[in-house]
């Protein structure tokens, strides 16, 4: 499956080189989200290394009896050694068929990522407790067939080092994915390069993160935001045969855009969500974060000094409401939480009662009766219809493009009485202040 094209490498920046796709997952781990044109040959050529030690090494032998993904089937192992001890001391090595040779491999649990611990900095390994996950039958199998021997010793690389890399890897080119660049600062790419010595700190066992703003999962990944604005990503690789890992991607910096960028990062141009007609991921969130950006733009041109006290501009939430498949309620109101929050779906309004669609600037009296009366919607509350164009583009500015004449008239009409309230509002408010003993 194909993510968004990023068109630049995600781990240096580049982006006037030659880029080639990235698996999300290697696809020797069985990974099928790919992000198109994401590296450049140069970091290509270090993650590749971590994976490699990884997928033919220390996980070669399960991968081939398991029968996972390989780009070259005809190479695959046909046997692997183990170490028989004989009587008499000495050392066979003997080679064992792949499909007898037993399955058998090394599990590490890791403590949590360090920085959501204030653990200190270390740049060797933390404390790990090594499993080996074995199928007894097959290895009883195999030791009868060689009675000879007082015990079998089965050569295994184990790389904390390559396993982290790799985790971080897969975190990141997900972050990136669902996220896009935006509103957070990205932690992974110097530990990814082999730059940042402190594997510790940002990748480790698996992290529980209650009451997140942000929750995305698919394909063993999920991604979610702790209150500090840590950017947690769990991965489970290999069929869930290992503990499930965690690595911290990024921190949030600017929740407005980072919300925005969520929004539609994986999914610009495609339609997600149906609104009797379809629409693209995050239509709502598009148009509410620009009617505030608007209104922002309008207070300090003309009345900075209300800034403070004008609603929306400094917090806000809002509901989403479907008008047949045409149009799209949305209603604004103050909120103290400066993300802002609000729906990707529509509740569905009943069509009795409602003045008649499309509307044109003389019927805007009566959807605020209406509004006022079916919805409850309050002197502090902001409604704004808005007619459902999508460009494809994840884009507000883009869609009004679109808005025919008639529906630009009431928009117009709509965002003239817009601004008139809430000047009202704001300078009620900047008198009661001033109006406050010192």
């Amino acid at each position: 499956m194909k993510l968004k094209p990023v068109q630049r490498c995600i781990y240096c920046g580049a982006g006037d080189v030659p880029l080639s796709d990235e698996h999300v997952v290697p696809f020797s781990l069985g990974g099928t989200w790919i992000l198109p044109k994401a590296s450049c040959s140069d970091c290509a050529g270090i993650t590749s290394r971590a994976e490699r030690d990884i997928s033919r090494g220390t996980y070669l032998a399960l991968r081939t009896k398991a029968g996972f993904p390989t780009y070259h089937p005809r190479k695959r192992p046909r046997s692997f050694d183990v170490i028989a001890m004989m009587p008499d001391g000495s050392r066979r090595k003997i080679s064992v068929a792949a499909n007898k040779y037993p399955t058998l491999y090394p599990i590490l649990h890791l403590p949590p990522p360090g920085i959501l611990t204030n653990a200190a900095l270390q740049d060797t390994n933390p404390e790990i407790r090594i499993d080996l996950a074995g199928n007894q039958d097959e290895l009883t199998a195999l030791s009868a067939g060689i009675p000879n021997a007082h015990g079998l010793e089965f050569p295994i690389q184990i790389s904390w080092d390559s396993l982290c890399r790799s985790i971080a890897k897969i975190a990141h080119s997900y972050t990136v994915g669902t996220c896009g660049f935006v509103g957070y600062t990205q932690l992974l790419p110097p530990l990814i390069l082999g730059d940042y010595p402190y594997l510790s700190h940002l990748v480790g066992g698996a992290v529980t993160v209650k009451e997140s703003r942000v929750s995305k999962s698919s394909d063993g990944l999920a991604l979610s935001i702790d209150p500090e604005g840590h950017i947690v990503v769990n991965v489970d690789i290999l069929g869930g045969r290992l503990p499930t890992y965690s690595a911290v991607s990024g921190r949030v910096t600017n929740w407005n855009q980072f919300m925005t960028s969520v929004s539609h990062a994986s999914r610009e141009g495609k339609p997600e969500y149906q609104h009797s007609l379809k629409t693209r991921f995050g239509f709502n969130h598009d148009w509410a974060i620009e009617i505030v950006r608007s209104v922002r733009g309008v207070v300090e041109r003309d009345f900075p000094q209300l800034i403070a006290h004008w609603p929306l501009i400094n917090g806000f939430a809002f509901d989403a409401y479907a008008l047949g498949s045409s149009h799209l309620l949305i209603v604004l109101r103050n909120s103290d939480d400066t993300v802002p929050s609000g729906p990707d779906g529509q509740l569905k309004i009943s069509a009795i009662g409602y003045p008649s669609l499309p509307p044109i600037g003389d019927d805007l009296p009566l959807w605020r009766e209406w509004l006022a009366i079916n919805l409850n919607v309050t002197s502090d509350e902001w409604p704004m219809i808005v007619p459902v164009h999508d460009s494809g583009r994840s884009s507000a500015n883009a869609d009004y493009e679109l808005f025919t004449e008639g529906e630009r008239d009431f928009w117009d009409a709509q965002w003239q009485y817009l601004i008139n309230c809430q000047l009202a509002y704001a300078s009620t408010r900047y008198i009661q202040f001033q109006a406050i003993p010192c």
